[in-house]
């Protein structure tokens, strides 16, 4: 059991009568059950929870995700130095560390933006190795940036018994392992996003992607793939797809019914992309994405968008599914701050 606050994003959710389930808090009061459903929490690991039997209750606060049900499920939860670590099958799905007395998953993946902040995530790999693989690291080699020799960073390895390796000034040869993979990442990026002809904001989405894939890649030197070596288990990779994979219309006589039907409603078929619908009522603007038996809808004006999902009901027989988290494999990112969709 999870109890979830946000309704709209419970999938296959189901609505319950007040008082058929009902739940004690800690100060003794009994709080009531609104809707059951799944949910999917998205990890900055890039994996995907599937966390059943969620709960939806206004009067809580907070998400709050039950250890006994994820031990249920098959999942592995350990914790140590204030840190409890989520797996399954020798997959890391994510961490959570104590604040206030409470353990709070990291949903956060942020790569970084300035050198200073090359310490802290040091840290975090040190923790990682020691938590997740029971090693320790015996040595850092780094190139005399200054991001590695700050009075704290040299203070923290000598507390830890890490070697400090300094190579030479001009001699990025000596530190070659980690000079190719940055290279062959700054090949990659450029390559990918003029592949799928995107804009530059794509640009961390392009490099988390290709750090991503480089990790189920074998290596020459061992014969295996760094996630093999770091999990020990051969990696499965059926469901990766093309980065900007584009979208296909299906066969027509599939479409054809959705296609007169949509017309009859103001919508106009794009010429390039026969897939995709459009429908403008003054400032109001409407989109439909069909693939197969899946319809995207976006748009600027929500009774717009909810007199489109109610015609559409009339005529087909249909689920709201909710805010869509990914389409054709890909995820999108919503910013509601900077008003962002992407």
């Amino acid at each position: 059991m999870e109890v979830l606050l946000p309704l709209q994003e419970l999938k296959r959710s189901k609505s319950l009568a007040k008082g058929e389930v009902d739940l004690r808090v800690d100060n003794g009061a009994r709080v009531a059950v609104l809707a059951v459903g799944t949910f999917h929490l998205s990890l900055p690991s890039s994996l995907v929870l599937e966390l059943n039997n969620c709960y939806h209750v206004p009067a809580i606060s907070r998400s709050i995700i039950s250890v006994s049900c994820l031990d249920m499920n098959g999942f592995d939860i350990r914790i140590k130095d204030k840190c409890c670590s989520i797996i399954r099958n020798g997959i890391l799905y994510g961490q959570a560390l104590i604040v206030d007395g409470l353990y709070v998953l990291n949903l956060t993946k942020q790569l970084m933006k300035h050198k200073s902040e090359s310490f802290e995530k040091f840290k975090q790999f040190q923790n990682d190795v020691q938590n997740q693989l029971g090693k320790t690291i015996k040595a850092l080699r780094s190139d005399h940036g200054g991001e590695y020799l700050s009075l704290e960073f040299c203070d923290h390895l000598r507390g830890c018994g890490i070697v400090s390796q300094l190579t030479p000034p001009g001699t990025p040869q000596w530190n070659g392992v980690s000079e190719r993979r940055n290279q062959t990442l700054l090949d990659m990026v450029p390559s990918m996003m003029s592949h799928a002809s995107l804009p530059n904001s794509f640009w961390g989405y392009a490099l988390e992607t290709s750090v991503f894939t480089l990790k189920w890649c074998p290596l020459k030197s061992v014969g295996k793939t760094p996630y093999e070596i770091w999990t020990g288990n051969v990696p499965k990779m059926s469901f990766l797809k093309i980065w900007g994979c584009e979208t296909f219309e299906a066969s027509r006589s599939g479409n054809v019914r959705f296609n007169q039907a949509i017309k009859e409603f103001g919508f106009l078929r794009n010429k390039e992309e026969p897939c995709v619908y459009k429908k403008n009522s003054g400032s109001a603007v409407a989109f439909q994405v069909l693939y197969v038996d899946d319809i995207l809808l976006m748009g600027n004006d929500i009774p717009m968008l909810q007199s489109v999902k109610d015609w559409l009901g009339g005529c087909f027989s249909m689920k709201d599914m909710g805010d869509a988290a990914y389409i054709l494999g890909i995820r999108i990112y919503r910013d509601i701050l900077k008003d962002l969709l992407v």
